[in-house]
């Protein structure tokens, strides 16, 4: 017991030394490989720029993350039409190497049986019959000689389960051969056979003489394949001395069933084949440029509004190089060339949308200036307050205060209109402009229409200007700008969140301008004390996040007043 296990060992062991000299070896020879040639030979798969391996883990997480996956979706399309095609042809094949071995066995057993009853004689077995011996102890050299011929037969065809001959009467089949084993021990010439149920329509034509044709049958011997010759008699008359041959036809089904399997087996290595070059086909064809043509495409439209980012998301894109050889080549090279003309198209269209702002906001301070030069008493005054808008909104933002509203397009546009806040003023009588003393009631309505003035003159230009943002927020600072965060103010009397966020930081803005610049009738306040005005009016004028912002921002607001010579006082 122990030696076959040894050599089995042995011959283990030998195949890992085998092995793994032939695995050093490979390592050996690949070590020798210059590095750009290995570099080459490793990455000759790709059909496209080679992905890291963070990169191809990060597709295949991402892919993983989806309802489906198209790499997967892949690998089992064709492989699945694959197994499909394999079922059917093996369906056929099968079908047809059944029907061509039951038609070899026909060929078989009409073929033994034909010959057979060529040497056969009706007379001999007659005389075999009334003799009536064991067949055992028939020395009869004829019986003999017959017996051995069939014999020598069966050994000659393996398929043959019996041969065997038979005298057909009326009652009964009477043996006068057979190469079943028990007949040839124990068996006596004469042997009463019944017949099976299966056969009785036959029975007259066997007694004739006729010619039968194979039979597919169940009998008491199982499911055989049965072909009966008749033997003719020295006249040449057909007798009811029968040849018959049997096949059982559990060996067809056995044939299959061998043949299905050693076809499954070849199939299935071929399908794991097909399986693993989809697969990898699948991968460096379709899932590896799809994706990082997807992930170009993201970064394109992440860095569309960065003129920088968006000319290297180009770069990066061609660089991609995906050279598949089909339309997915062709529709990388459409991509690019598209994003390409988009690039600088946007480029262009930035720096016609930077001339048009300088050319807005020329227009812009030159209609502020019109206004404000009729009041000598606000000297830089929309400069001032602009830069004011621009600290109390950044402040906002940064405390994260009206997020949903504080975006960097809202932010630009509250700024760039801030200097039409007085636009109104336009509409003004200069004796109220130029009145350096207290206005009268009657006056100080007049004032108070420049906000309504002013927002008609702004509704008519976003009109005009087909709803331009920044228009649509000159027009809210112009007309609510006055107003109080306690509903004190004009012209409307609104109050709290509802009046327009730039309005509330416009009317903080232009206080404090107010307040620490010089006028004929006051000097300018300090600082500190604009400072305490304004805390003391949180919550009542002024609303009392923009208060808190621009309070914190001392040294911003400084430097705005020191830039304007306002100085600190």
């Amino acid at each position: 017991m122990a030696y076959p296990f040894l050599c089995m060992l042995f011959i283990i062991c030998l195949n890992l030394v085998d092995k793994g000299a032939s695995i050093l070896a490979a390592f050996f020879i690949w070590w020798l490989v210059p590095e750009n040639i290995r570099y080459m030979l490793w990455n000759n798969g790709w059909r496209q720029t080679p992905l890291t391996t963070g990169e191809v883990r990060a597709i295949r997480q991402s892919a993983a993350g989806g309802r489906h996956s198209l790499r997967l979706r892949m690998a089992l399309l064709f492989p699945s039409s694959a197994l499909a095609l394999t079922l059917i042809l093996g369906w056929v094949s099968t079908q047809m190497h059944y029907n061509a071995a039951k038609e070899e066995g026909r060929e078989t057993v009409r073929s033994v049986t034909q010959f057979a009853a060529r040497d056969l004689r009706p007379e001999a077995l007659k005389r075999f019959l009334k003799d009536g011996k064991p067949v055992q102890s028939y020395a009869d050299p004829d019986y003999q000689k017959y017996n051995d011929m069939l014999l020598s037969l069966k050994a000659s065809f393996p398929d043959l389960e019996y041969i065997y001959v038979y005298h057909i009467r009326k009652d009964a089949c009477y043996t006068v051969f057979d190469t079943d084993e028990t007949f040839q021990k124990d068996g006596v010439v004469g042997d009463r056979v019944e017949f099976d149920e299966s056969y009785l329509s036959l029975v007259p034509d066997l007694i004739a003489g006729r010619h039968i044709e194979i039979q597919e049958a169940e009998s008491r011997f199982g499911a055989m394949m049965t072909a009966y010759e008749p033997l003719i008699d020295k006249y040449g008359n057909p007798t009811s001395y029968y040849v018959g041959a049997d096949i059982a036809l559990t060996r067809f089904s056995d044939y299959i069933r061998s043949y299905v399997i050693k076809m499954a087996l070849v199939f299935s290595g071929f399908f794991m084949l097909i399986l693993g070059s989809c697969y990898w086909l699948s991968g460096y064809f379709l899932v590896y440029p799809l994706s990082s043509l997807e992930k170009h495409i993201d970064g394109l439209m992440e860095g569309i509004d960065d003129q920088a980012r968006l000319d290297k998301s180009v770069e990066n894109l061609k660089k991609l190089q995906i050279h598949t050889g089909d339309e997915l080549e062709k529709l990388y090279q459409s991509i690019c060339e598209m994003a390409s003309g988009i690039a600088e198209q946007i480029h262009g269209n930035r720096i016609l949308a930077r001339s048009n702002e300088k050319m807005q906001r020329g227009l812009i301070i030159t209609m502020a200036d019109l206004v404000e030069n009729r009041d000598s008493e606000t000297d830089a005054h929309i400069e001032k307050t602009a830069a004011y808008v621009q600290i109390i909104l950044n402040g906002l933002k940064r405390k994260g205060y009206y997020a949903d509203r504080l975006t960097d397009k809202y932010i630009h546009d509250v700024v760039m209109s801030a200097p039409l806040h007085d636009i109104g003023k336009i509409q003004i009588p200069e004796a109220i402009l130029d009145n350096h003393g207290k206005l009268s009631a009657e006056e100080f309505e007049i004032m108070k229409k420049h906000t309504t003035a002013g927002r008609k003159i702004l509704e008519d230009s976003v009109i005009t200007a087909e709803g331009e943002n920044h228009l649509k927020e000159a027009r809210n600072m112009a007309a609510y700008h006055h107003e109080h965060w306690d509903g004190t103010g004009y012209p409307e009397g609104l109050s709290g969140q509802v009046i327009p966020l730039s309005a509330r930081v416009m009317a903080l803005a232009d206080v404090f301008d107010a307040l620490v610049s010089k006028r004929v009738y006051k000097p300018p306040y300090s600082y500190e004390q604009a400072r305490q005005i304004l805390q003391d009016d949180a919550g009542k004028q002024f609303d009392p996040k923009c208060v808190e912002v621009f309070l914190e921002a001392q040294t911003e607001v400084r430097r705005v007043m020191r830039k304007y010579q306002d100085g600190e006082q």
